[in-house]
């Protein structure tokens, strides 16, 4: 088997274990799941399977309540092929929501987690049939941890952006690389023989686009994506200082990436993405007969460039004709000052309690709110605005009330530190 691109990738549903109460995607887990909560399948009335293959599994929830009553093991169907099983205790109530916090897939060989984007993508690509060197990628991420699951319907290709955009990777048949990279010095790129130095005499370069529709000097990136709560569980704000935009700066970016897990990556990949959308930057287009492919990287100096000396560049794209000896290629150069990034703000979601995220209740006209804080506490001092109306703050309870009519309503909720967030309600 080696699947295209374009195909699903081949994830097993629960009816390759038998006549189950629920048929659904069989899901594969990666890296360490252990402080978020991931739905289970539902196998029977009180066994459930956790990962469509051996897994740790290290606490189990109730309708958001961790229970002691149950048990996990490593079961196989009749092909051999493995899985997680939970086994309650006793069966739930109905309409109980169970839930499971796990650490994923390992190593054959050596037992270890397996939570570098590198081996994420390998072994990924291993269930589509497919084997790419990608040591590259894992000298330049040292020490990335992601975590994820394959959990639904799509393609390979549709699977590899998700988990590269999560780490600033960009990809390309067989290969994979950190993108935005750090930008090389000219000193660095001299003493790298592995890229090619074109010029005038070796390259005929296009007219330069600037870049200029993605620019920012902000960027929020949200990350920590909790799969049983369908929410990232935290955000950072990000800053350049100065602005290269002058006073009226330029629109804030916005980054998902659900796979990453700790602040530092997250810090580290807005730091890469930010410095590389403030910077002054041209999209490059150009033709030479060096046999340079999509990685490689490059210095070009070329007076049609809108900048003077050796640029620093990744190929993007490559085309080539059949017949014809030139190569097309594409990518970006940045120049200038490399702008200082700033982080403004590293907020953690406000624990999700009853249904989306605060306690409700109405009488005689008066709807209260409980706004609980990550701990499960009530969180005083948050700022609530029912409607669009004036907001108040949390008494020492979590509490805030409204006069209000029965019916649909929105609330908006804000605390120092924590993710804003609207919700619908009724009343």
């Amino acid at each position: 088997m080696n699947l295209l691109l374009s195909e699903d990738l081949p994830l097993r549903t629960s009816a390759a274990l038998g006549d189950y109460s629920e048929d659904a995607i069989l899901p594969v887990i990666y890296g360490d799941l252990s402080q978020s909560a991931v739905p289970l399948v539902k196998l029977s009335e009180t066994q459930y399977l956790a990962a469509d293959h051996p897994a740790t599994v290290t606490a189990v929830f109730v309708n958001e309540q961790e229970t002691q009553g149950w048990a996990s093991s490593t079961q196989t169907d009749i092909t051999g092929h493995a899985y997680c099983q939970i086994t309650l205790s006793a069966p739930p109530e109905t309409g109980a929501t169970i839930t499971a916090a796990l650490q994923g897939k390992r190593h054959a060989a050596t037992g270890a987690l397996i939570e570098h984007p590198a081996d994420v993508l390998q072994d990924l690509l291993s269930l589509a049939g497919k084997t790419w060197d990608l040591s590259r990628l894992k000298a330049e991420l040292p020490g990335v941890k992601i975590a994820g699951r394959l959990d639904k319907a799509q393609s390979v290709r549709a699977w590899l952006d998700e988990i590269t955009r999560s780490c600033g990777v960009i990809w390309a048949e067989r290969f994979a690389a950190e993108y935005p990279p750090h930008r090389l010095s000219e000193a660095e790129a001299v003493a790298n023989p592995a890229i090619a130095a074109l010029d005038a005499r070796s390259a005929t370069v296009a007219n330069p686009t600037a870049s200029i529709q993605d620019a920012a000097d902000r960027l929020q990136i949200v990350f920590d994506y909790h799969p049983a709560k369908a929410a990232h569980a935290q955000y950072m704000e990000l800053s350049a200082k100065p602005s290269p935009f002058g006073a009226a700066g330029a629109p804030m970016a916005k980054l998902e990436a659900p796979w990453l897990r700790q602040p530092a990556d997250a810090l580290a990949l807005g730091t890469r993405l930010l410095q590389r959308l403030a910077m002054q930057r041209a999209t490059i287009e150009l033709e030479t007969g060096k046999p340079i492919t999509v990685g490689d990287w490059l210095t070009l100096e070329h007076p049609a460039l809108p900048v003077e000396g050796a640029q620093s560049m990744m190929a993007l794209s490559l085309e080539t004709q059949p017949g014809k000896p030139g190569r097309r290629i594409g990518g970006e150069i940045s120049w200038g000052d490399i702008p200082a990034i700033t982080l403004e703000n590293h907020a953690r979601a406000i624990r999700p309690k009853a249904e989306g995220g605060v306690d409700v209740a109405f009488k005689n006209g008066i709807a209260t709110f409980t706004i609980m804080g990550p701990d499960g506490k009530p969180l005083p001092n948050a700022l609530v605005a029912l409607d669009n109306s004036a907001p108040k703050k949390t008494n020492a309870q979590g509490k805030v009330s409204f006069e209000a009519q029965p019916g649909n309503h929105v609330i908006a909720v804000e605390a120092d530190g924590y993710i804003p967030f609207e919700l619908e309600v009724t009343l």
